[in-house]
Parts: structure tokens; C-alpha cells; sequence
């Protein structure tokens, strides 16, 4: 009889059910990896899946999507999941950084969703993703020029600005290539540096192998541990050969570059 009445109690306490409506994963199921312009929607909207812990699509959970890199905007930031679990909505993208980011998140759990712009005929700021306190951080103008007709003589003249002066310091300047002609700062304020320099060929001969043209380069100061500093390129104007008229028309707007410091 004893035996009978612990496996009559051990029957009564069974294991504690799994959880089916509580999100445990998400995924981006479409829209990664898009290539887009600044200041212009996605081809494709961002779609994510939420399941539970048997992978199993949960319903009617909010998802949250959140620009994190690149001062986009997102059509709908809180979408709930319909009956297969999923959520989406269309993304624009900014002018912050070449490479963007997006948020989804259900609940505790997260993923990225990643996008790029297209940088063949743009003016952009091409910078690390993440550096060190103490480290030099070199931020360079680009101009992307790839297919361009003719040569591409001529001038740009820039006004480059960063977003926090207790972060970083303006050091000095690089050249892509030695065959420049010229380079020279010639106004700076608290938060801005207006740059002018003279290249000489489309990227394809540039010796670095890129369409690099110069780079300003900034101390990153201790107080800037644990943040973003943000990199901006005004309106350029572009003087010389037919190509930069081509760049200019096709451009919109020049890109700026997001460095994260650990």
C-alpha cells in the first residue's frame, strides 16, 4: 500500500507545461541584407517571426523595430504578430551611416536586421564600426564614382562635422592618394572642419584601390567610452569634369559614418 501512494503522488505533480504564447526566438525572415539610397524606402519590408521554445509561431505579440545605426525611419515601430507568428514594416533609410541597423524585438529576445547604401555615386564618410579609447580613429571622404564616363579631374570641397567635442579630437589629415594635387582646411569651428581637395583619377586607379580622397583624423578621448559619435557630411560641391555633374544629379545627399567606442 505504501508504494502505491507515492506512485499515486508522484502522479499528481507532473512537469510544469511549457509556456506556448511566450516568445523565445525571432528571426528576420525577409529584408536582410537590402541596398537601398538615403532618404528612400526599402524595396522590400522587414518581416520577422516570432516562436516559442517547441518553435512554434506565437500570435498576437507586439514586435518593436527600432533604428539603432543610420537615422532611418520605419513606417509602423510596434507591429503585432499575426496567426503564423509574423510581424513587419518598411524601413527608409538615413544619411547617418553606410551601414544601417534595425532592431526587432519580441519580448526579451532581439535580432538585427542589417541594410546598406549604395555607395557608387554618392559622397559618403567611410569610418570603423567600433575603436578603443585612445585610439586615432581616421575618417575618410569618399566619392563614389564606379562607371563613371570620362575622368574625374576636379575638386570637392566638404564641411565635415562630429557630434560630441568632449568624445573626440581633430588631429590631423590623411591623403588616399599621393597624387593629389592639393588638400587644405580652411575653416574650423567648435564642431566643423570645411575641406578642400583635388584628385586626379576615377577610384579604379586610385593606389589604395578604393574611391577614397582624404581623411580627417580625431583622438578618441576617455570620455567617449561606451558611445556612438556620430560623423556628419554636408552638401559637397563638386567642381570639374562632366563626371561630378553625373555624381551630383545621382547623389541626393552625402552619407556620414557612426563609430561606436567600447
Amino acid at each position: 500500500m505504501l508504494v502505491l501512494a507515492v506512485a499515486g503522488a508522484c502522479s499528481d505533480n507532473p512537469s510544469k507545461p511549457r509556456n506556448e504564447s511566450s516568445p523565445a526566438a525571432i528571426a528576420v525572415s525577409e529584408g536582410q541584407g537590402q541596398v537601398g539610397m538615403p532618404g528612400t524606402m526599402l524595396a522590400a519590408p522587414v518581416k520577422a517571426r516570432v516562436t516559442n521554445a517547441r518553435g512554434n509561431a506565437v500570435a498576437n505579440v507586439p514586435v518593436t523595430f527600432t533604428v539603432t545605426r543610420g537615422f532611418g525611419t520605419v513606417t509602423s515601430a510596434s507591429v503585432t504578430t499575426d496567426a503564423n507568428g509574423e510581424a513587419s514594416t518598411s524601413w527608409s533609410l538615413g544619411d547617418g551611416s553606410v551601414r544601417q541597423l534595425l532592431t526587432v524585438q519580441a519580448g526579451s529576445v532581439k535580432q538585427l536586421a542589417t541594410a546598406r547604401i549604395d555607395t557608387t555615386r554618392l559622397v559618403y564618410l567611410s569610418a570603423p564600426d567600433t575603436v578603443n579609447v585612445g585610439d586615432t580613429v581616421h575618417v575618410w571622404t569618399a566619392v563614389g564614382l564606379a562607371g563613371a564616363p570620362g575622368e574625374a579631374w576636379g575638386s570637392i570641397v566638404s564641411t565635415i562635422g562630429w557630434s560630441d567635442t568632449s568624445s573626440v579630437k581633430a588631429l590631423s589629415y590623411s591623403r588616399a592618394d599621393t597624387r593629389m594635387e592639393f588638400f587644405n582646411v580652411f575653416g574650423q569651428t567648435l564642431r566643423t572642419l570645411q575641406t578642400a581637395a583635388s584628385f586626379p583619377e576615377n577610384q579604379a586607379s586610385n593606389i589604395d584601390g578604393g574611391p577614397r580622397v582624404f581623411a580627417l583624423n580625431f583622438l578618441v578621448k576617455p570620455s567617449a567610452s561606451g558611445k556612438d559619435v556620430s560623423f556628419t557630411v554636408g552638401a559637397s560641391a563638386l567642381v570639374g569634369a562632366r563626371t561630378f555633374t553625373d555624381l551630383r544629379s545621382a547623389a541626393g545627399s552625402s552619407v556620414g559614418a557612426t563609430v561606436h567606442v567600447r
